[in-house]
């Protein structure tokens, strides 16, 4: 188990090595593209791991989960690779696609394998630490990657895009090294009938199971709104006043912050149903008094907000994968995943909206109201929400 864990964790961060990653969006521009490439790229981007999210993790119930990611690896680097030979708009493209792909290959499908191989165990219980270990060292990388990205990009993107894809390599590698059992794919049908029954098995456990419904669309609010707002931050520092170098410090220690919450995550498992709302609509409050105070100390409540809401993905998590079987958990992981994707989408274009034409703070301060209207509504709910077959009154 010691063996797993090791390889695992190293996995995690080597896998978000991305030296590329920081000056990605620098590079396109310099390579000539115009606004609006830019954004089919990103659309584009999204759009491929959106479509591809729920019939990736259908394919890692009936396959070895552990193989599909390791091909995803390698198609990033594939990836990577065509934005070195081809650096025009068809070239990073391509790329984006390829990238587009290794991500909807891996969601799912990463959160199955951990949860199965520590029931494989006995130790299904320790999920939330390990996934927030995992969630930690991933960020530890981010940082690196960024601190390294910064001091070598000064010799050409070619050296970064290089590093980018060995480190994808060396990710697939460490995965292939795991030792892990293969999926428990239902039985019976074959061909395509059998993906067929998983995909309606795997939705259906959202779908049609109350307590998996209501853990799905809790994490997809928390994940459509916290996650949108990631975006912004910077900007809420340079409206607030702060010097010029403000937005990345700020970006840096918003990165240790989800790091930390990732790390401590397992110790919030067993908080109420209550008592998570509760936090979640006073985060919503402290968000709009930042952005109607626009002190530098409200930088403070930033930081507060996005150590809740990391934690709250984590242990949401935890209570999904603890109530979903086995042969439907990479489906129903990405139904998850898929909710939470295209739920964003609204989410950005409510926030376009609200700013158009007005300051940002407005936009921050109508996202804290709406956080509190939910918490609260939630909260006034709790009694009558569902609960698991075997639930926890802890959880009520």
């Amino acid at each position: 188990m010691n063996s797993f864990l090791f390889r695992l964790y190293s996995h995690c961060f080597v896998d978000e090595l991305m030296l590329i990653y920081p000056f990605y969006a620098v590079m396109f521009v310099d390579h000539g593209l115009s606004p609006m490439e830019l954004a089919t790229l990103l659309a584009v981007w999204c759009a491929t791991t959106i479509v591809l999210e729920v019939p990736s993790g259908v394919l890692a119930d009936r396959h070895s989960r552990k193989a599909i990611m390791v091909f995803g690896a390698v198609l990033r680097a594939c990836g990577y690779t065509c934005w070195a030979l081809f650096p025009s708009f068809w070239g990073f493209l391509v790329g984006f696609v390829l990238w587009g792909i290794e991500g909807a290959l891996g969601s799912g499908a990463f959160e199955a394998l951990v949860y199965d191989e520590l029931k494989r165990f006995g130790r299904q219980d320790d999920y939330a630490r390990v996934q927030g270990r995992c969630r930690g060292l991933g960020q530890a990388g981010i940082v690196a990657a960024s601190l390294a990205a910064s001091w070598v990009v000064s010799s050409g993107y070619e050296i970064l895009i290089a590093a980018s894809a060995a480190a994808a390599l060396a990710a697939g590698g460490l995965l292939l090294s795991l030792p892990t059992a293969p999926p428990v794919a239902p039985t019976g049908a074959t061909g395509w009938a059998a993906y067929a029954v998983t995909l309606r098995a795997g939705v259906g456990e959202v779908v049609l199971r109350p307590y998996v419904r209501h853990l799905v669309l809790f994490a997809t609010v928390a994940l459509s709104l916290g996650g949108t707002l990631e975006e912004y931050w910077p900007i809420l520092a340079v409206e607030i006043g702060l010097p010029e170098y403000a937005p990345g410090v700020l970006l840096a220690v918003l990165c240790g912050t989800q790091a930390l919450a990732s790390f401590m995550a397992h110790r919030f498992v067993d908080l109420s149903s209550r008592t998570v709302f509760s936090v979640f609509a006073a985060c919503g409050a402290g968000l709009f008094v930042a952005a109607w105070s626009m002190h530098p100390a409200a930088i403070l409540l930033v930081v507060l907000f996005v150590f809740v809401f990391q934690a709250i993905d984590i242990v949401y998590d935890a209570r999904l994968q603890a109530v979903i079987p086995s042969e439907h958990r990479a489906t129903a992981s990405s139904v998850k995943g898929f909710a939470s994707e295209v739920a964003g989408i609204p989410v950005v274009m409510a926030m376009g909206i609200a700013v158009t034409d007005r300051s940002y703070r407005l936009g921050f301060e109508a996202f804290g109201v709406a956080i509190v209207l939910v918490g609260v509504c939630y909260l006034l709910r709790a009694g009558r929400l569902p609960r698991p077959a075997d639930a926890d009154s802890r959880w009520g």
